[in-house]
């Protein structure tokens, strides 16, 4: 018989400034959002107000489905996919069922561990109700000498570092890092990977491809899907700073007003978890002045 995922719910709910998670009795321990697995006869409305009668003591209004998680490994026990609600909470906090203790906890102050993905769920949540937006600094210099957790290159989909600011990150870094990059290729325009970053000191260097070969000249566009696509492997990573230089400039073509545009757009379209800072960074002074002047606008 083929093995199918277990369907769960989740509640996100609200107490006053605070949400609701509960310490768990049985594995994997730690916090975790309130909610378990949906029996056979219910629905899932139904599921989330018993379980969340069951673990908090509390009754629920204004509930709400948020959004589904299924990644295979999201839970140690087994493959599950978890429809996750919102809602308001009704009554005391206390615990019961399956949860050792249960608390309400702010935004800034979320608990230690955090079981399954629960801890990317509630980012999402936040980001949803109150998006958070990245803190950018414009700087003219070398990308090497920043002071972030990692730095971008902009690649192309072979992998290839052989010119402009990948061939200066290369001789700093060491071969290592570009031949990381080629075992990993392609990498299709619009998604990025993140390697070991040699002798350069980063946790990690990006390559984030604009081209699909070297020396061609792409459409303004792609500067977007590189830059957005560096921004989502730097979260998922880990990585709280990220150093990005001008892309698609140089043999890409690209306009450097066009470039400055889209690459600010794109910070300012992505809703970070993790990622705090990022840093737009350059030597030719008139990209410095294009990354101004869009950020006025």
């Amino acid at each position: 018989m083929r093995k199918q995922p277990r369907l769960t719910v989740d509640i996100i709910i609200q107490v006053g400034e605070g949400v609701v998670l509960v310490e768990r009795k049985h594995p994997p321990h730690g916090w975790a959002i309130p909610g378990g697995f949906v029996e056979y006869g219910e629905t899932l409305e139904e599921a989330a107000r018993r379980e969340a009668l069951e673990e908090t003591s509390l009754n629920l209004e204004d509930l709400k489905q948020f959004r589904a998680y299924s990644e295979p490994s999201r839970d140690p026990r087994g493959h599950t996919v978890s429809m996750v609600f919102t809602a308001r909470g009704v009554g005391s906090p206390k615990a019961s069922s399956d949860a050792k203790t249960v608390g309400v906890f702010s935004r800034e102050d979320l608990p230690q561990p955090m079981t399954f993905d629960h801890r990317e769920i509630l980012q999402d949540y936040y980001n949803a109700i109150s998006p958070q937006k990245l803190n950018v600094t414009i700087q003219k210099g070398t990308i090497l000498e920043a002071n972030v957790d990692a730095i971008v290159v902009a690649a192309n989909s072979l992998g290839i570092m052989g010119g402009g600011v990948a061939l200066a990150v290369r001789r700093e870094a060491g071969s290592e890092t570009e031949d990381e990059a080629r075992r990993r290729a392609p990498i299709p325009v619009g998604e990025a990977i993140v390697t070991s970053s040699g002798r350069t000191g980063f946790k990690g260097i990006i390559h984030a491809p604009t081209m699909e070969k070297p020396g061609l000249r792409i459409p303004p566009e792609n500067v977007y899907k590189a830059t957005l696509a560096s921004l989502k492997v730097a979260d998922a990573s880990g990585f709280q700073s990220l150093a990005i230089p001008g892309m698609g400039v140089g043999v890409g073509g690209v306009r450097r007003e066009d470039a400055a545009r889209l690459m600010l757009q794109a910070v300012r379209d992505f809703s970070p978890r993790v990622l705090q800072k990022v840093l737009l960074i350059d030597l030719d002074e008139m990209m410095v002045e294009c990354w101004r002047g869009s950020s006025r606008d």
